[in-house]
């Protein structure tokens, strides 16, 4: 190759003429090879053989050139666009950031950072069609913090928005995840953290339940984040309605149970209805019994559940 021998006549004779006249010719070939790597999309070579007109040849009118054009930033340029086409969107934007890093006053880095913006956003609409809500979100935010530019910002205000309302909307994978991550905090009085949880403010709002104590109805159940509106927590216990003594100093306690429902709203944790419900009472005290211990327990049902759903038709709305 012709670089080899200018590189021969450099090394072996330095001093000479010869070596000087061979620096610029060498460095040129290196240009043309860069563009040539450029050109057929080997982006990776071709920045290597510019660095080397730049590094190894800097006094050179080909360097001189290379500076000039803004070759490798033209170069990185032309990479990331290509690997946004491509969709590798993450590398594509290491590409622009160097762009930024190391080329910061070339043409290329005026517009790199309206571009990973711009790849952030189609990186959005991507996840967004593979139902991955909550990424299509974080990168849509992300493309608002990379850029100022209106129309970048304006695409990634309606790529949240509708990535979010998608969320709201799902009811398996990522809503449905969501709907299960916000009701325990709900019913702990912290507000749910995903803002599609209750987002479809002008349909019915719907419930879960945080139990297993009953079901709630077709009609009443949440089976999206955007209408899981409401979270019907319970608290369960005991209450004593009679303490029969015994014989031998034997005691018999009867007890009731109760449930105190509180429905809370998931947008604020703010508890909207609150009622107890009380269980039968156990059987009356026999005249005599046998007893396990010094003191026995005895339970009445559970609540009517009936009576907590026929409540809730009132409250869930």
């Amino acid at each position: 190759m012709a670089i080899e021998k200018y590189q021969f006549i450099s090394g072996e004779y330095p001093d000479t003429p010869a070596a000087v006249e061979a620096r610029e010719p060498a460095a040129g070939t290196y240009a043309e090879w860069a563009a040539q790597l450029r050109e057929s999309g080997d982006y990776g070579a071709a920045i290597e053989k510019y660095d080397t007109v730049g590094s190894e040849y800097p006094d050179t009118p080909a360097a001189a050139a290379v500076k000039e054009q803004e070759a490798v930033a033209g170069t990185y340029a032309e990479w990331a666009a290509e690997l946004r086409e491509t969709g590798l969107y993450a590398t594509a934007i290491t590409k622009y950031q160097t762009i930024l890093s190391e080329h910061p006053d070339t043409q290329p880095a005026m517009t790199a950072q309206a571009a990973i913006g711009g790849v952030y956003n189609d990186w959005g609409r991507q996840l967004h069609s593979q139902r991955k809500y909550i990424e299509a979100m974080d990168r849509f935010a992300l493309a608002k913090e990379a850029t100022d530019d209106p129309d970048v910002v304006a695409a990634a205000e309606e790529g949240y928005d509708e990535a979010l309302w998608g969320l709201s909307q799902d009811r398996t994978g990522e809503g449905k995840k969501a709907m299960e991550q916000a009701l325990p905090g709900v019913c702990d009085g912290e507000p749910a953290d995903s803002p599609a949880v209750g987002l479809a403010e002008d349909e019915p709002g719907k419930a879960l339940f945080d139990g297993s104590e009953f079901k709630l109805p077709s009609d009443l159940k949440a089976t999206s984040p955007g209408h899981f509106r409401y979270a019907v927590c319970l608290e369960k216990g005991t209450s004593v309605v009679q303490r029969c003594p015994y014989t031998g100093g034997h005691t018999l306690v009867r007890q009731r149970r109760w449930w105190r429902v509180r429905v809370r709203d998931t947008r604020t944790a703010r508890v909207v209805a609150n009622r107890t419900f009380n269980g039968p009472s156990p059987a009356a005290c026999l005249f005599s019994r046998s007893f396990w211990g010094t003191v026995d327990y005895s339970t009445g049902n559970p609540p009517s559940s009936d009576q907590v759903i026929g409540w809730l038709q009132g409250v869930v709305r």
